[in-house]
């Protein structure tokens, strides 16, 4: 497999968004975030792990997507939400 490229993870956000024909804001405003929010991750401006587990969990429900596959492409993108992840399995 290939390492994930930065803006990997938010293409194909915005792959998927486009896949179900929903607009950035429509897509936001059900996922109950930003429209701002949802463009920054679209274009690879922030990184997932500064992405709430709120926010993540929201695109994951909206674009029909399964929120451990939303969770590990965020990871392969950014290493300290790998860490992050490492450590709740390990102490919860």
């Amino acid at each position: 497999m290939t390492k994930p490229k930065p803006g990997d993870f938010g293409r194909w956000i915005k792959a998927r968004r486009r896949e179900l024909g929903l607009g950035r804001y429509r897509c936001a405003g059900r996922a109950i975030i930003g429209g701002e929010a949802l463009r920054l991750i679209e274009c690879g401006k922030t990184c997932p792990s500064l992405c709430k587990a709120g926010t993540l969990y929201g695109l994951a429900k909206v674009l029909e997507l399964d929120i451990a596959e939303v969770m590990e492409r965020a990871a392969q993108e950014d290493r300290s939400l790998v860490e992050t992840l490492e450590w709740a399995e390990e102490h919860m």
